[in-house]
């Protein structure tokens, strides 16, 4: 059978509008993804975007890690909160991932806090301080946040929009809060755990605009005491973001 001489980009085109390019990046084989990824490419807040990034952002899509990193990274700009730090995707990855990466959902028990150790190296520990922790298993989006109280002690909670549970990422985060907060010359007295209650998606694709929602909120309001009351982004805030 032959095919059409179209052009590439007609082809390209083709393969955007049928969601295959999302469909192919699926599949560990680096060939497919290579060609998945470099069909189209941008800078936003420089990170790198490319079309199947962009796709992730129409309807009933998953957001990707890169769509994540940039929204949250303007909207830390746009607010400026002084005592909220959001770090990237990739430290949830590098701290708590044990095992293959193309292993669905991927493992979540690791604790690599030697990979992770110069993170917070710039942030200074002081009571109110918030730190962010986007966090996905490649099944869902959920944030860890990890905050500073008064008198040596911390707190651990994971946001999740699907009410989930989460053992293993809270150990690993324990461990690595209490040690960051040893170096900063506090005593870690207790880290506890907190479990709060926030708006639940309703299908099995919007985790990544919910998590979105919940670090503006924490972002507004410079505390976690409010996100039972959070405002759900609608993806074309979310796209306004990531391309303002």
């Amino acid at each position: 059978m032959l095919i059409p001489p179209f052009p590439l980009k007609i082809w390209i085109d083709l393969l955007i509008g049928l969601k295959i390019l999302s469909f192919l990046v699926c599949f560990d084989v680096p060939a497919l993804k290579c060609f998945a990824y470099t069909c189209s490419h941008r800078i936003e807040m420089g990170i790198d975007l490319y079309e199947v990034d962009m796709v992730s952002l129409h309807p009933m899509r998953w957001l990707t890690d890169a769509i994540i990193d940039v929204a949250t990274r303007r909207m830390k700009e746009d607010l400026g909160t002084e005592n909220v730090f959001i770090l990237n995707t990739a430290f949830a990855q590098k701290l708590l991932v044990k095992g293959k990466l193309n292993r669905r959902p991927l493992n979540m028990s690791g604790c690599n806090y030697v990979g992770v150790e110069d993170t917070l190296t710039n942030i200074e520990l002081k009571d109110g301080t918030i730190i962010l922790v986007p966090i996905s298993n490649m099944l869902h989006w959920y944030l860890g946040a990890l905050s500073v109280m008064a008198g040596d002690f911390g707190s651990i909670s994971i946001i999740c929009s699907m009410s989930g549970s989460y053992v293993d990422e809270e150990s690993s985060l324990r461990v690595f809060f209490e040690k960051e907060l040893e170096k900063a010359g506090r005593a870690a007295n207790t880290v506890i755990v907190q479990h709060t209650e926030v708006p639940q998606q309703k299908n099995s694709y919007d985790c990544g605009v919910y998590l979105l929602s919940f670090v503006r909120n924490i972002l507004q309001n410079q505390s976690l005491s409010h996100l039972s009351d959070t405002v759900i982004l609608t993806r074309n805030e979310v796209s306004n973001l990531c391309f303002n």
